[in-house]
C-alpha cells in the first residue's frame, strides 16, 4: 500500500467517524417525529415558556442550521465524485467600494474570519500549515469551551497589568507586535503576515528577531516545550524574499486549505486580493521596517543612563525642536505607549517609536 493509499484510508475513516457523530446529533435535533425543530414548527410551541427574544434567537439560528445542511448537500456530490466545488468568483469591488489594501484588514479580519469560523472547527488546518499538530476544536465548539487564546496585534508590554506581574516577571522591553498569536495548553503560535507591503528579506528577518525575544520569553515563562512553539511568516507566494529565518506559510495555501470548509465570502475576498496582488502591492519602503526596537520614553532614558547604552541617537520628524517631539515629551514621554519617530546610528541600531 502506498502512502497516498494510506492517507486516503485514514481520511475516509475520519469522514465516517465524523458522519456517525453528526448523524447522532442530527437525529436529536430533527428525529423521526421532527425532534426539536418539529416542536418549534408545531402549534404547541406557543404554549411553551419561550420568551419573545428566545423565539427571535431560534428564528435566526434555524436558517443557519438549514444553510449548513444545504451547503453540505451541495458540495457532497462534488467531493464524492473526485472534484472540487466551484467557488463563485464574482466580486463587489468592481461595482462597489475599492478593495481594502490595509494589511491589518487581512491579518486581523479576513484571516480570523476564515480560520476561526464555525467555533474554531477548522482551526487545526491552519495550525497544521504552521507546523503544529493539534487536535480538533469542534467538540461543543459553539459553546466557547476551547482551551485556546486567539489574539491579533498582540502586544505583551501593553497587555501586562499589575495583577499579571507575578506570573510574568521581568518581561522584555519593546513593543513589536506579531500579527497573530495563538496559545493553547502546551503550544504557542506567532504569525507575522504581509499582504500588499513589499519588504525585503533583511527587513522581515529583523522584524522576526525583535518578535522572537518576546516569543522566547513566553515559551520559558509558560513552560511550553520548544518543539511546540512555532513562529512563522504568512506571505503571498509572489513576494520575493529569499533566505528568511523562519518557515513561510503562503496565503495561497490558506485558500487551498479552506476553500471548501471555510466561509465562502471571506475565502473569496482573499482569492480576489491574491489575484490582484501584482496591481495592489506597495513597492515603496515601509516606515519603520528597519527599526530595532519600540521603547517608551522612560525606557529610552533608562537605556541612556545605563553603563552600556544600546542606542546612541534618537531621530524625530522635523528634528529636536520640532512640534512632534515637543508634543511627545509633553504628553506621553515617560510611560505611555511608544511615540512616533526613528532612531539611527551610522551603521548601528535604529529605533522607531510609534504612537
Amino acid at each position: 500500500m502506498t502512502s497516498a493509499d494510506r492517507d486516503r484510508d485514514d481520511a475516509i475513516a475520519a469522514a465516517r467517524g465524523a458522519a456517525s457523530h453528526a448523524h447522532m446529533i442530527i437525529d436529536r435535533v430533527f428525529g423521526i417525529d421532527g425532534g426539536f425543530v418539529g416542536r418549534v414548527e408545531s402549534d404547541d410551541f406557543a404554549g411553551t415558556d419561550v420568551t419573545a427574544q428566545g423565539a427571535r434567537d431560534l428564528a435566526d439560528l434555524l436558517p443557519a442550521v438549514a444553510e449548513h445542511a444545504r451547503y453540505f448537500r451541495e458540495v457532497f456530490g462534488s467531493l464524492t465524485s473526485g472534484s472540487q466545488p466551484t467557488i463563485w468568483s464574482g466580486t463587489a469591488s468592481s461595482t462597489g467600494l475599492p478593495l481594502n489594501r490595509k494589511e491589518q484588514y487581512y491579518t486581523a479580519t479576513v484571516l480570523p474570519m476564515i480560520v476561526a469560523s464555525d467555533g474554531f472547527a477548522y482551526l487545526h488546518r491552519f495550525l497544521g500549515l504552521c507546523g503544529l499538530h493539534v487536535g480538533g476544536f469542534d467538540d461543543h465548539g459553539r459553546g466557547g469551551m476551547q482551551e485556546l487564546q486567539f489574539f491579533t496585534e498582540y502586544n505583551l508590554a501593553e497587555s501586562l497589568r499589575d495583577d499579571d506581574r507575578e506570573r510574568f516577571p521581568d518581561p522584555p522591553p519593546g513593543h513589536d507586535t506579531p500579527d497573530l498569536v495563538l496559545a493553547g495548553p502546551d503550544w504557542l503560535l506567532a504569525v507575522e503576515a504581509k499582504m500588499f507591503h513589499d519588504p525585503d528579506s533583511q527587513a522581515l528577518n529583523a522584524q522576526l528577531t525583535r518578535q522572537r525575544v518576546v516569543i522566547d520569553y513566553l515559551t520559558r515563562t509558560l513552560n511550553i516545550p520548544p518543539e511546540r512553539v512555532r513562529h512563522v511568516f504568512l506571505l503571498p507566494e509572489h513576494l520575493d524574499a529569499p533566505a528568511l529565518n523562519a518557515d513561510v506559510v503562503t496565503w495561497e495555501s490558506v485558500v487551498e486549505a479552506y476553500k471548501v470548509v471555510g466561509p465562502t465570502y471571506w475565502v473569496r475576498i482573499l482569492i480576489e486580493a491574491l489575484d490582484r496582488y501584482d496591481k495592489l502591492r506597495s513597492r515603496s519602503s515601509i516606515y519603520g521596517a528597519n527599526k530595532d526596537a519600540d521603547l517608551t520614553g522612560g525606557e529610552i532614558l533608562s537605556d541612556h543612563h545605563s553603563p552600556a547604552p544600546t542606542y546612541l541617537y534618537m531621530g524625530r520628524n522635523r528634528g529636536l525642536h520640532g512640534p512632534e517631539l515637543a508634543n511627545d515629551t509633553r504628553h506621553r514621554w515617560m510611560a505611555h505607549t511608544p511615540l512616533r519617530g526613528s532612531l539611527r546610528t551610522a551603521g548601528g541600531p535604529q529605533l522607531v517609536l510609534h504612537h
